[in-house]
């Protein structure tokens, strides 16, 4: 029985690859080879299908981390804004801008009861230049 093969300068280079590993690992002979034959190539083809299976695989794996390591990141960012404290800070600000608005009224009528009595002021000090001097 003669036993039909391909020439090993025509096998794609991944499948050169796998001939190789079939060749020196999985089958190894004694005498030089430079023909794989069905047996060769049945495991070859076996071999790159179980690599592409778990290549398929590791590549899902890898984007799910990628999903994670982007939810982790944006939880991350979140924490870092919104860090312990945060809610106190805010509640401050609010304090704070509340405070501010008292502040800018308590001025404003400041302002104006000040007015109001320059306003007397000159009232008088014009009442009392106009007076005629008494005897």
């Amino acid at each position: 029985m003669r036993r039909v093969g391909v020439q090993k300068k025509l096998i794609k280079g991944e499948y050169q690859l796998l001939f190789e590993f079939v060749n020196k690992v999985l089958l190894p002979r004694t005498e030089k080879r430079i023909v794989a034959s069905a047996t060769d190539l049945f495991i070859m083809e076996s071999l790159e299908y179980q690599l592409k299976h778990e290549l398929e695989e590791i590549t899902v794996c890898v984007s799910n981390k990628d999903v994670e390591i982007s939810l982790i990141k944006a939880e991350l960012l979140k924490e870092q804004s919104e860090g312990p404290g945060t809610a106190e800070v805010n509640e401050l600000r609010k304090k704070n801008d509340v405070l501010k608005a008292q502040n800018v009224a308590i001025q404003e009528k400041l302002i104006k009861d000040n007015d109001e009595a320059n306003a007397r002021l000159t009232l008088v000090i014009k009442f009392l230049s106009h007076q005629p001097p008494s005897s």
